[in-house]
């Protein structure tokens, strides 16, 4: 009897648990703190079968510079790009940090492409909720891919608290690409807010659609983990995609 009573007790704990992490509320907001460093790593898949495909990472180094008055700021700057391209029977493999002189005549070109990035340094300026007010570049170069407003990761939220799903909608465009993004909360821990991600996706004029998941931490707002997923009918090819996006506290 008092086994069965133990039991009894235990579950119903274990349900009334699991009622109030399901009706939990959180606010989510950026709280990051001056002085803070971050590493993004964003590793992008393309997969267009025998036509080939390319896998390109990039990892950059992100310093909170500022934290106040409801906004943040934050520099990036990228420090290695390493990419793998297959197409049309050719394979091409490029690593920023190889020397000039051990590159071929496509890793040179890329070279003298990606070289601008790596030596600009991006500044912006969110409010806490994780919109852009302003945003700069240093150098200033015309066509820089680090002149892209919108960046992969930073989210964002919602004016009310969230709760289990609840949803909210964000559009980014990325070098042509552009992505309609529902975020809907799928579970709240002591530490993360779990959003599964569903949308559309737009390149070269094809529409796709996409899913994938966030994490955001409850503490700092930051995306500790994105992934998405995507696959285009395109002139008889079918072209899949991925996208993972891990911001780490350094």
């Amino acid at each position: 009897m008092k086994m069965v009573k133990k039991v009894a007790v235990t579950l119903m704990f274990f349900v009334f648990t699991l009622s109030v992490t399901a009706q939990e509320s959180v606010l989510l907001r950026y709280n990051y703190k001056k002085g803070d460093k971050y590493q993004m790593t964003m590793v992008m898949k393309q997969n267009m079968g025998i036509m080939g495909g390319m896998n390109i990472s990039m990892n950059s180094e992100v310093n909170v510079l500022s934290n106040g008055d409801n906004k943040f700021e934050l520099s990036t700057q990228a420090k290695r790009v390493q990419m793998n391209m297959a197409q049309g029977g050719q394979e091409v493999n490029f690593d920023s940090e190889d020397k000039e002189e051990d590159l071929d005549a496509e890793g040179k070109k890329m070279k003298a492409q990606f070289d601008e990035v790596l030596k600009t340094t991006a500044y912006h300026t969110f409010s806490d909720q994780g919109k852009l007010i302003s945003m700069k570049t240093v150098p200033e170069i015309p066509n820089n891919i680090a002149n892209n407003k919108d960046v992969i990761g930073y989210t964002i939220f919602p004016k009310e608290a969230v709760k289990v799903g609840s949803t909210w909608k964000q559009d980014l465009s990325l070098e042509g690409m552009k992505l309609g993004l529902t975020y809907k909360v799928k579970e709240i821990t002591k530490t993360h807010v779990i959003a599964d991600v569903s949308g559309n996706l737009e390149l070269m004029g094809v529409k796709a659609s996409l899913t994938g998941f966030s994490n955001f931490n409850r503490e700092s707002g930051n995306t500790d983990e994105m992934n998405l997923n995507s696959s285009i009918e395109m002139q008889g090819m079918k072209i899949t995609m991925t996208a993972n996006v891990k911001i780490a506290k350094q």
